[in-house]
């Protein structure tokens, strides 16, 4: 440690070390949430304004600590739930309080339905400004399954992970650079899930990307690096693979199987063709 002295010589201030003003006392507020927004955050509002809370659910009344404040619209963090929202339930995961990757896993499946078409419907009414008929005719190839339908219909159909240690998946931990392993995901489509699980079987090295998908026929696809698209063909983990970041002579992408997508972004009303990396 650096001492300093002041003009008596008499020891002063340490300035090697950091110095920070001593924390205030967290503003407490009780709100009621009124709906959820893009990100997973539900809307508040008090006499001042907005306050958007992560881990809530429309119909809570909460205890929030307002945690900062960012153009305009002050966030905040639940300390208690004080009235439990009848959308609201017990999360079926095991990591459900550390990882990032599923924002409603506190909502019924129900309930995440109908605040994903809230979205989508608020998004082509407020912001598009679409008409009633426009509105009906753009969600019409977007709905596969009724509200409320088993994950069979509904499950999460893409994924994108980084491979952990011991050749696991893994999810980015919420609002962390931290990584969480998974050896299941439950908010998956179950042969995308399956495909997770088996990730191991292909032995990928520590920290490659990988993106997944499914489509209408069940063929489970990937996009990667060159070397883990064949490792995971070879491994009968995907039937195919795309490498967007290589081109062959024609200046296409590398491909190996076959790693198109038939239907998977139109919920089969067409045969549109995509892959894992569009």
């Amino acid at each position: 440690m650096i001492m300093n002295t002041n003009r008596r010589g008499q020891p002063g201030r340490d300035w090697s070390a950091p110095h920070t003003a001593a924390p205030g006392p967290e503003l407490t507020i009780d709100l009621d949430v009124e709906q959820l927004v893009p990100g997973g955050r539900g809307l508040c509002r008090d006499a001042d304004g907005i306050v958007f809370v992560p881990g809530t659910a429309p119909g809570d009344r909460v205890r929030v600590a307002i945690t900062g404040k960012r153009g305009g619209v002050r966030e905040g963090r639940v300390l208690d739930v004080l009235t439990p929202s009848t959308a609201r339930v017990a999360p079926d995961c095991v990591v459900a309080s550390s990882c990032g990757g599923c924002d409603w896993l506190h909502l019924s499946a129900t309930a995440q339905a109908h605040n994903k078409a809230a979205l989508a419907d608020d998004a082509l009414r407020r912001i598009a400004r679409l008409g009633e008929d426009v509105v009906a005719a753009v969600r019409r190839p977007l709905v596969s399954a009724p509200l409320g339908a088993s994950l069979e219909l509904v499950g999460r159909r893409r994924t994108r992970v980084v491979i952990g240690t011991n050749g696991e998946a893994t999810y980015s931990a919420a609002s962390s650079h931290e990584r969480v392993s998974v050896t299941s995901c439950g908010a998956l489509h179950p042969l995308l899930d399956r495909a997770l699980t088996a990730l191991p079987s292909a032995r990928l090295p520590v920290g490659t990307t990988v993106r997944l998908a499914i489509d209408d026929r069940g063929h489970v696809v990937a996009a990667t690096s060159v070397a883990a698209a064949r490792a995971l063909f070879q491994a009968g983990v995907v039937v195919g693979a795309v490498v967007p970041d290589h081109k062959d002579e024609a200046h296409n992408a590398v491909v190996v199987g076959d790693p198109t997508l038939v239907g998977e972004v139109t919920a089969g009303r067409f045969a549109a063709v995509a892959d894992a990396a569009t």
